[in-house]
């Protein structure tokens, strides 16, 4: 599949690499359906690329990287949800809000993204 990213240009992925969220995010409830895209020189961050609204690509990171003591809690009906018994199961990514004064730069630990590596 192709989409052209307003921030990456024309982007190439496989269809199975989109990555399906059934209830959106929180603040972009309308977007549904991303793909995860890794570029080697802008490493440790990805890009979360909207499909359907090629406008909209959140910058991402491990947040493990950021705080390697970062701990969240899953209920019962978030394992559920989301299909996994174990944490080999999903990936974990947080949004970083950029900004031109290094010092304001953010990473939203408080709303991780869980992903199902396996679904």
């Amino acid at each position: 599949m192709k989409i052209e990213s307003k921030l990456l240009g024309r982007v190439e992925f496989d269809e199975s690499s989109i990555i399906q969220m059934s209830e959106g995010l929180i603040g972009i409830s309308g977007q549904k359906r991303f793909v995860l895209l890794e570029k080697e020189d802008f490493a440790p961050f990805g890009y979360f690329q909207a499909i359907d609204d090629p406008s909209l690509s959140l910058v991402v990171i491990n947040p493990f990287l950021v705080e390697p003591e970062y701990q969240f809690y899953l209920s019962d009906e978030d394992l559920r949800t989301l299909e996994v018994s174990s944490a080999n199961d999903f990936q974990l990514l947080a949004v970083v809000v950029f900004s031109a004064e290094v010092t304001d730069i953010t990473v939203n630990l408080k709303a991780p993204i869980l992903i199902n590596i396996h679904t």
